[in-house]
């Protein structure tokens, strides 16, 4: 790991709080789907890091948020969750030998999405049944984790390929 490279995930980890503080959670499409930039910004990263480091810099960095909204752990838990289990053993270990992060210049295409759905399909059903205190209203539920991993899924590409110049570069991989 070339530290240039890890101070440039770190800063852009920040941004992607300070931009979901300030501005993403200020939207709300249809009265409840709030699109989320840094579940997918913590999945890209997750290679570049040691396990225990991204685990540690996700409870952080989902505990920061949680202070400044106020929602007492929630996505410190979910952000947690989501760096502790494997989701990207789904793009295949030859892979995951040859990259230093996972995003859609470096594996396929679909395989990229593949790995950002289940990252958000399981983000916003741990955060969703966390803040409902369970399962129900399970298909209200079910409707707000489906379309908010949509529209954060596709933030998180249209930033991916904005971004894509910038990596090329050299600044970030």
């Amino acid at each position: 790991m070339k530290i240039n490279d890890a101070i440039g995930w770190i800063a852009l980890v920040i941004f992607s709080v300070v931009l979901q503080v300030v501005v993403l959670d200020q939207i709300k499409l249809s009265g409840y789907i709030n699109p989320h930039l840094l579940p997918g910004v913590m999945a890209m990263c997750k290679l570049m890091f040691n396990r225990y480091f991204h685990l540690f810099f996700s409870f952080l960095v989902g505990l920061i948020i949680d202070v400044w909204n106020g929602t007492g752990g929630l996505y410190a838990s979910a952000l947690s969750m989501a760096s502790f289990f494997p989701f990207q053993n789904v793009l295949g270990m030859s892979v995951l030998s040859d990259f230093k992060s996972i995003r859609s210049g470096s594996v396929e295409i679909y395989r990229f999405l593949i790995y950002l759905s289940i990252v958000y399909f399981s983000f916003f059903l741990w955060l969703y049944v966390l803040d409902n205190f369970g399962f129900r209203n399970f298909f209200t539920i079910l409707s707000k984790v489906f379309y908010s991993s949509l529209v954060s899924i596709a933030l998180v590409f249209l930033t991916d390929v904005i971004l894509s110049d910038y990596t090329k570069s050299g600044k970030i991989r």
